[in-house]
């Protein structure tokens, strides 16, 4: 993870010589900074591959592709809104369907369709040469599909974005507090912390909870919620939990 917040999100996926973004929600002057500090030139990267076009996963994209001229994946929806948002993008972009394979030169990724209140939206069950990862952020809930797709993953980023608390009882206005909370909205902690000790029986190991609210969350309380979770699997102390500050460089 480079960057993981209501601010910002951008990951980087390394397997082999297949280096690609999952999202680019800050500056690109950012990203090429945590890039570098992780061993890793942008001129490396070989895609972008996008969950969503919501500002804090898109911020840095025309400039990306002005600079590196990426290809970059998008679901049907999400592309379809690019034009006014990232019009230096649009030479570059590849269009998918939800439940489509798409595939660089040693990973396949699953995009699998997530509620959320955009254009279009999913996230990905990525095989890294057999080794599965899953990455799924931005979730009002948790659809039989997309528990099907994190099943199995031996990493997962998940979203744990919101004490309910403290979303409730927050400054924000009531229009946005009831679109969080909805069904295409974010996940909360609790939410979040039901699915995990599902996981460990199905190969799991290493948790990074992702995309927390500066405003309604902590990450001691996005972390002890699924923590305590996770102790009701007969495999959790086999599992590795970690929360991702915002502006970081967390390896799973």
């Amino acid at each position: 993870m480079l960057f993981s917040s209501s601010k910002g999100n951008s990951c980087l996926v390394r397997n082999g010589r297949d280096v690609f973004l999952i999202d680019a929600g800050t500056s690109a002057k950012r990203i090429e900074a945590a890039l570098r500090c992780v061993g890793t030139e942008p001129t490396e990267l070989q895609a972008v591959f996008l969950t969503h076009e919501h500002a804090d996963h898109i911020a840095a994209l025309n400039q990306l592709c002005k600079r590196y001229g990426l290809p970059v994946y998008a679901p049907v929806g999400c592309a379809e809104t690019l034009a006014a948002l990232c019009p230096d993008a649009l030479p570059f972009l590849r269009p998918f369907a939800p439940g489509s394979v798409l595939s660089l030169e040693r990973t396949r990724l699953y995009a699998v369709q997530t509620p959320h209140d955009a254009a279009g939206s999913v996230g990905y069950r990525i095989d890294l040469s057999g080794d599965l990862f899953g990455y799924f952020t931005d979730l009002g809930r948790l659809t039989p599909s997309v528990v099907r797709a994190i099943s199995g993953c031996r990493r997962v980023v998940i979203e744990s974005n919101h004490d309910v608390q403290m979303l409730q009882s927050g400054p924000y206005p009531e229009p946005l507090k009831r679109r969080i909370l909805g069904e295409f909205g974010h996940l909360s902690n609790a939410d979040c912390a039901s699915l995990l000790p599902h996981l460990p029986a199905y190969g799991t190991r290493r948790i990074l909870l992702a995309h927390l609210s500066e405003h309604n969350n902590t990450p001691a309380l996005a972390y002890e919620e699924s923590a305590a979770r996770l102790r009701e699997s007969l495999s959790a102390g086999e599992v590795t939990l970690a929360v991702a500050a915002p502006s970081c460089t967390v390896e799973l």
